[in-house]
């Protein structure tokens, strides 16, 4: 919910915030990037597209759900898009996220310290 004090862009940090932080308690990432036009501004908030890169191994659809569920936030769809560390770099020599992202035109949401 809006306050009169917070408007809608600060609304929605905040809850992007909130999303990131959800799913760094449940899978501690190394990296999470917004993506698509919400990143750059010209997307709606209401569907969040996300790639969160993860160390180890696990299975794509399991942890996919897992960070649906942990990270969820009322208004907001989110799709998360995962990949490992050895993934994330070969999309950063393309600039190009399946299935149609741009990482120029992404922004980092956290990473790891």
């Amino acid at each position: 919910m809006v306050t009169k004090a917070e408007s809608v862009v600060e609304a929605s940090e905040r809850l992007l915030q909130e999303v990131a932080e959800r799913i760094v308690k449940h899978a501690q990432p190394e990296q999470i990037w917004l993506l698509g036009g919400t990143a750059t501004g010209q997307g709606a908030w209401i569907d969040v597209d996300l790639l969160i890169v993860l160390p180890g191994e696990w299975d794509y659809r399991e942890q996919s759900l897992a960070i649906r569920g942990s990270a969820r936030v009322n208004g907001i769809g989110l799709h998360p898009y995962l990949a490992t560390p050895q993934r994330f770099v070969q999309y950063q020599e393309r600039d190009y996220v399946p299935p149609h992202f741009s990482l120029s035109e992404s922004r980092m949401l956290y990473e790891r310290q």
